[in-house]
């Protein structure tokens, strides 16, 4: 028997979410929203704390750092076999 696996959903962008660009590079945080604007903050190689307006469309959700999972609601599949999709069997 084949569980159906968690899918990872990309949620809409809200503050708190961790980003980076479509294109790659550092993750950043949305620190707020507004009318499909982001302005994210980040800090850059040498620490500093940097802060940028950009395009929602531009923006991904970042798995850099995290070990998140998001599971779509309504799917078919217990918290076993979600847990053995995620960490193997045990």
């Amino acid at each position: 028997m084949t569980a159906k696996l968690p899918k990872v959903v990309e949620p809409c962008l809200e503050p708190g979410g961790v980003v980076q660009l479509r294109s790659g590079g550092f993750s950043m945080v949305i620190e707020s929203m507004s009318e499909g604007v982001a302005i994210c903050v980040w800090a850059d190689k040498q620490g500093r704390i940097r802060r940028e307006q950009l395009p929602a469309a531009v923006l991904k959700r970042s798995t850099e750092g995290t070990d998140m999972i998001l599971v779509v609601p309504g799917l078919d599949a217990s918290e076993a076999e979600i847990d053995e999709a995620v960490w193997g069997k045990h």
